[in-house]
């Protein structure tokens, strides 16, 4: 065959790799037939491309699973709460990642590998993008049909109307909906006979590695009480609907990680 260019070999090499981490993880929960699957997969890879295992061992002589690192912060400011820094732990436990909260910083950091971080970067950029229109867009609906209102009314004006402790707490409500809202959007995806024994291996190479940096995961508190229920609904609504398979982090990323 002809000589792979770095750049093939780099990619050929990086899916055996998670080939072996699948197999390692299917082997700790006892699942022989996805073990089976996986090496057989490390196999014909291998034998396709002239490469041997010596091709994807580490320095040290042993097989490399996830390479696991962790991304710059990012901030997860809001004037409504730590919504942001619960979507991004959820965005974060569905992509094969873990979150990492600094209250000083208000800034969260994304432990994984290199391009499943890559994936939670950019799902949380559009999520943060989509539930902030949104949200703008359910506040007009709420002022027309709750409050007989005229929607199109500048938001100044509207908190002078209702108050800006109850526009707050509307918009507190709402993000709060979406965020639970997402969770049943993750779930309800169709999990592959891959996806325990991938999840093990990358938090156990996850655990590995903060454990290694002495890294502690911190969370913060959400203020659950005094909700607007129609509020908290419309998020709910919109995060259990929200596209996720037209972006990286959906069907064909899904199909990456899982080779």
């Amino acid at each position: 065959m002809a000589k792979l260019s770095d750049e093939e070999r780099k990619r050929i090499l990086a899916k055996i790799k998670k080939l072996l981490a699948l197999k390692e993880g299917a082997e700790k929960i006892g699942s022989e037939g996805e073990a089976y699957a996986a090496a057989n997969g490390v196999h014909r890879l291998l034998t396709e491309y002239n490469l041997s295992m010596a091709d994807v061992m580490g320095e040290n002589g042993e097989s490399k699973g996830p390479k696991i690192e962790q991304s710059e912060g990012v901030s997860y400011f809001s004037h409504f709460g730590l919504w942001k820094q619960k979507l991004m732990g959820i965005i974060c436990k569905y992509n094969y990642c873990t979150s990492l909260v600094s209250p000083r910083t208000k800034q969260v950091v994304i432990v994984g590998q290199e391009d499943n971080i890559a994936v939670c970067h950019q799902l949380y950029d559009y999520l943060v993008k989509a539930f902030v229109r949104l949200a703008k867009e359910r506040f007009q609906d709420y002022l027309e049909r709750v409050k007989g209102i005229d929607r199109d009314i500048p938001m100044s004006v509207a908190k002078l109307m209702l108050g800006e402790k109850n526009v707050s707490e509307f918009f507190h409500s709402y993000y709060i909906g979406t965020n639970k809202g997402l969770v049943s959007n993750f779930e309800s995806r169709q999990p592959t006979s891959e996806e325990p024994a991938l999840v093990l291996s990358h938090q156990t190479a996850i655990n590995e590695y903060m454990k290694k940096m002495d890294v502690k995961e911190r969370r913060g508190t959400i203020d659950y009480s005094e909700l607007n229920g129609n509020a908290w609904m419309d998020g709910y609504k919109d995060g259990k609907n929200i596209n996720l398979d037209r972006q990286i982090g959906g069907e064909e990323q899904r199909k990456i990680d899982q080779q």
